[in-house]
């Protein structure tokens, strides 16, 4: 079972005490218990319930659901099929963007939809602005986790006319092999 706590279930306070005190741990916004792995389900379960259904989690936040991001991100990537009416409410922890999905590019996670692991990593080598150490151990984690090579990425981005997609290529081919 990977079922998180949320104010919804229990006040706040009650919620931060049980934390305290060991038996709870921060999932995003919401509460674990202690003793359940961390997993994508359970990462996936934080979000589900607090955002549009037609949003689908991108970049850094698939990044975290897969678990290739230790810590949540503190602002939420988001994305919607440039074709989804979604109504767009000001919230301060989400960023939300239109993009064109190909088929196999999402997969659905405890009610969530999330990138695949190989959409998150051309999407993270296009769109990062800053290419740290950290960004790179994110990646990489992340083609571990896909059981992917950054090869197969970048045969992916070739076939298309992609906006930064010589960025990628040039970062992909620079991580270390798998």
């Amino acid at each position: 079972m990977h079922h998180v706590l949320t104010t919804d279930d229990l006040p706040l306070a009650e919620l931060s005490a049980m934390r305290l005190d060991g038996e709870l741990v921060a999932v995003d916004r919401c509460f674990a218990p202690f003793d359940e792995f961390p997993s994508p389900r359970q990462r996936a379960s934080a979000l589900v319930g607090s955002v549009h259904d037609r949003l689908i989690a991108e970049r850094r936040t698939a990044a975290w659901i897969w678990g290739a991001l230790d810590p949540p991100p503190a602002i939420h990537e988001f994305c919607t099929a440039w074709d989804a009416r979604v109504t767009r409410r000001p919230a301060p922890h989400l960023r939300i963007r239109e993009v064109v999905l190909g088929d196999d590019d999402v997969q659905n996670v405890a009610g969530l939809p999330v990138t695949t692991p190989r959409r998150t990593v051309a999407d993270l080598a296009r769109f990062t602005e800053s290419w740290t150490p950290a960004q790179r151990s994110m990646v990489e984690r992340l083609l571990a986790i896909g059981k992917l090579r950054a090869d197969d990425v970048v045969r992916d981005l070739d076939r298309h006319k992609l906006p930064h997609k010589k960025r990628a290529v040039e970062r992909l081919r620079g991580l270390s092999p798998s």
